[in-house]
């Protein structure tokens, strides 16, 4: 079965899901250069919409920051038909019962939530206390951040003058790209 990048979003009152679908060549070179992936878009929430269509960078549907998945989706070329998928990658369930939300500046509500990781070392299996920090709106605005003790998170939200939540989340947003010209770029998706 084929893996394909995968992503649940919300724009307005819709939910999407954008999945990237390509053609690598692989067969007819040594080593085919893919420079382009196609992304796909269909909307879960109206089934009476047809599925939208647009090219990024490979790699890219999980590296964009929501305003630009936001963007490529206004972009994106209508299909003349529906191409269904399933939200499989959704935020957790846990997530949406978590009694502390944030709303940032884009209208996006985030968790911030105590976990822990395990990570191999040396001597085996090592526990590390972690928080995770999850968008209930983008499935990939996520990111579990490792923490030096037990208590790292519970102190620093005691102490620190500022919103510790606020401070993770921005951080988290940080690390996700703003689209560029080639993502915006469209083609002939008929090739």
């Amino acid at each position: 079965m084929a893996l394909y990048d995968h992503r649940v979003f919300k724009v307005g009152d819709s939910w999407w899901v954008a999945q990237v679908h390509s053609a690598s060549g692989a067969g007819f070179v040594p080593k085919p250069a893919i420079r382009s992936e196609w992304v796909i878009f269909t909307n879960i929430t109206n089934d009476d919409e047809n599925s939208r269509i647009a090219r990024i960078r490979p790699g890219y549907l999980n590296r964009l920051s929501h305003s630009a998945i936001r963007q490529l989706l206004q972009e994106a070329k209508d299909l003349d038909s529906r191409f269904e998928m399933h939200p499989y990658n959704a935020p957790p369930a846990s997530a949406l019962e978590y009694p502390h939300r944030f709303t940032d500046n884009e209208g996006l509500e985030w968790v911030v939530q105590p976990t822990t990781l395990v990570r191999q070392t040396e001597a085996g299996p090592k526990v590390l206390p972690a928080v995770d920090v999850i968008c209930l709106q983008d499935s990939a605005l996520r990111k579990e951040i490792l923490l030096q003790h037990d208590t790292t998170y519970v102190d620093a939200r005691l102490t620190s003058a500022m919103n510790i939540d606020e401070a993770l989340i921005s951080v988290v947003k940080s690390t996700y790209e703003g689209l560029g010209r080639y993502e915006a770029e469209t083609d002939d998706h008929s090739r």
